[in-house]
C-alpha cells in the first residue's frame, strides 16, 4: 500500500443529512486526489431515516464508527478526568464564571472526555482490524471536536498519525454556547498537524481568544461552492425579490429582517428557504404573515430544501438581492451560491462575512445593523439603475472565481492534507 493514500474523515452526519450539504462538493474534489477515502460516521444513531440523499463517490466508504459512551466507560473516564486542570483553564480564561457556570463547563469537559475516549477505542479498533497503519491514512475532522480530540490523543499514542481539522462557526465561537466555553481547545490546535479556520476571522480569533503563542500551524481554507447559472435579467416593474436561506433558529436573527421589511413602502417578495416544523419556525412564519399584509408586499416560505433544489432555484429565479441577519457566523456557504449566480449579497460584519462582501458584490452591513439600515440597504437596491445591477452581478461572480471556487479551494486543500505538492 502507498503511502497516504487513504484520507479518512470525521464527524460527519454526511450522506444522511441536508443539515451539512456544503460537504458534498469537498468530498467529491478530495475523492479525485486519494485512492480511497473512508467517512467515518458519528452519532449515526440520532438519525432516525438512513437514506443516502447525495451521489457519493465511487471510492468513498462510509463507516459507522461507535461514539456513545456507556456507564461502564463513563465510570472510567471518571478516574481519567482532570478536573483541576479545567478549572485552571477557567481561572485564566473565564475569571468571572459563576459556580453554576464553572459546573456547565466541567460537564462540558467531561463530555468531551468521555466520548473521545470511545471514538478513539472505536476508530482504532477499525483501523487495526483492517490492517491500516499510520502512514497509510491521513485522519481529518471536518468539526473542531471531541472527535479531534480523539485524533490528537490517538496522534499522542501512536505519533506517526497525520492528524487535521476544520473550525467552522459553532465550534470555534465560545459566545455561541452556555456558558460561553469550550475546552481542550489549546490541546488540539497545538497537537494537529495543521488547522483550517473557514475564515481569517475564525483564525484571529482562536489566536486571541485562547491565547495561542504559536499559530503556525493554522492556516486559513475558504470553503466553496461551485459555478451556478447567472441569475436572470430583471423585468420592469417587479417588486424587489429578497431571498435568504437558513435553517430557522434564533442565531440567524430572522426576526430582525422581518423588522425591516415591515419599514419599507416599496413593492417587495421575500422568499426564505430552510423553515421546518419547529416551534421556533412556525412563530417565524407566523410573525411574518400578521406583520407584513400589504398585497404589495409577499412573503414565501419553501421549507427545507435539497442542494441541487437550492441550486436551480438561485439560477432560474430571478433575485435582486440575497440578506443574512445571522448574528454569529462562520463564512457562510449560501452567500457563496448567491455570488456564484451573480446576485449580490448584503449581510453583517460578523465571522468572515467580511471576506465574502469586497471588491463591490453586495453591502457590508454593520456587526449589529438595526433595521433601518437593512431597510435602506433594500431600498438603495431597489433603486440601481441596470447599469449598476449589470455591474455588480459582474462583482458578484468575479468575487466567488476569486476565493470561494470549490474546485480551486478543495484541490488545494487535498495538497495541504496529502503533505506534498501534486
Amino acid at each position: 500500500m502507498k503511502n497516504k493514500e487513504i484520507l479518512g474523515i470525521i464527524g460527519v452526519h454526511y450522506p444522511y443529512s441536508l443539515s451539512e450539504s456544503f460537504f458534498h462538493d469537498e468530498l467529491v474534489e478530495l475523492s479525485k486526489h486519494f485512492s480511497k477515502i473512508i467517512v467515518f460516521l458519528t452519532d449515526t444513531h440520532l438519525i432516525s431515516k438512513k437514506e443516502i440523499l447525495f451521489d457519493v463517490p465511487a471510492n468513498v466508504e462510509l463507516i459507522e464508527l461507535r461514539t456513545k459512551a456507556s456507564f461502564i466507560s463513563k465510570l472510567r473516564v471518571i478516574f481519567q478526568f482532570k478536573p483541576f486542570v479545567v478549572l485552571k483553564e477557567l481561572k485564566t480564561r473565564k475569571p468571572n464564571f459563576s459556580f453554576t457556570e464553572k459546573l456547565k463547563a466541567l460537564k462540558t469537559s467531561f463530555y468531551y472526555e468521555s466520548r473521545q475516549n470511545v471514538f478513539k477505542a472505536s476508530l482504532s479498533e477499525y483501523l487495526e482490524k483492517n490492517s491500516i497503519k499510520p502512514n497509510h491514512i491521513v485522519l481529518y475532522s471536518y468539526w473542531l471536536n471531541e472527535f479531534t480530540l480523539g485524533l490528537v490523543r490517538l496522534k499522542k499514542n501512536l505519533s506517526n498519525y497525520n492528524v487535521y481539522s476544520r473550525a467552522h462557526g459553532w465550534d470555534v465561537y465560545e459566545e455561541r454556547h452556555n456558558p460561553p466555553f469550550l475546552p481542550f481547545r489549546k490541546e488540539m490546535i497545538s497537537n494537529l498537524d495543521l488547522l483550517f479556520p473557514i475564515s481569517e476571522h475564525g483564525k484571529a480569533y482562536l489566536v486571541n481568544n485562547f491565547n495561542l503563542t504559536d499559530d503556525s500551524n493554522l492556516q486559513v481554507s475558504h470553503l466553496g461552492t461551485s459555478s451556478l447559472k447567472i441569475n436572470s435579467k430583471k423585468q420592469e416593474e417587479k417588486p424587489l425579490e429578497i431571498v435568504s436561506i437558513a435553517f430557522l433558529s434564533p442565531v440567524k436573527n430572522i426576526e430582525l429582517l422581518i423588522e425591516s421589511l415591515t419599514e419599507l413602502t416599496i413593492p417587495f417578495h421575500w422568499t426564505h428557504i430552510g423553515d421546518d416544523d419547529s416551534e421556533y419556525a412556525r412563530a417565524i412564519r407566523k410573525m411574518a404573515i400578521e406583520r407584513i399584509p400589504n398585497p404589495n408586499q409577499t412573503v414565501q416560505f419553501l421549507g427545507i430544501k435539497s442542494k441541487e433544489e437550492i441550486q436551480i432555484f438561485l439560477s432560474q429565479a430571478y433575485i435582486d438581492v440575497f440578506i443574512n441577519t445571522s448574528i454569529s457566523e462562520g463564512i457562510p456557504v449560501s452567500m457563496m451560491e448567491a455570488l456564484s449566480a451573480g446576485i449580490p449579497v448584503v449581510g453583517p460584519n460578523v465571522g468572515g462575512i467580511s471576506e465574502l462582501i469586497r471588491e463591490g458584490c453586495g453591502f457590508l452591513l454593520s456587526s449589529k445593523p438595526s433595521a433601518s439600515e437593512i431597510k435602506k440597504t433594500f431600498v438603495r437596491v431597489y433603486k440601481m439603475s441596470e447599469s449598476e445591477r449589470n455591474d455588480m452581478k459582474i462583482a458578484a461572480v468575479n468575487r466567488w472565481e476569486k476565493e470561494f471556487n470549490s474546485i480551486c479551494n478543495y484541490a488545494n486543500l487535498a495538497v495541504l492534507l496529502k503533505g506534498d505538492k501534486e
